[in-house]
């Protein structure tokens, strides 16, 4: 699944951002795609050590909080 919406969501920002911004709109995004991904297994660590139930419910209630804000969005339920 997540390699379909990394595909969708892709194409989509490409095809909505200036050509003369693309360059340092994708660097962004790859940055927080792979380049973050050290740091987030780090934070997984340190919260597992702290309660093993807790890199899900945490991450699982701010997914939970965009979704919803998302919703609230005219804009985002426009999309097409």
């Amino acid at each position: 699944g997540v390699g379909f919406v990394n595909v969708q969501f892709s194409a989509w920002v490409q095809t909505r951002v200036e050509r003369s911004l693309m360059g340092r709109v994708m660097s962004v995004m790859m940055f927080a795609g792979f380049g973050m991904v050290p740091v987030s297994y780090a934070l997984a660590g340190v919260l597992a050590q702290w309660r093993l139930a807790a890199p899900f419910l945490i991450p699982g209630a701010f997914l939970a909080l965009a979704g919803l804000v998302a919703l609230n969005s005219r804009t985002v339920r426009t999309i097409d």
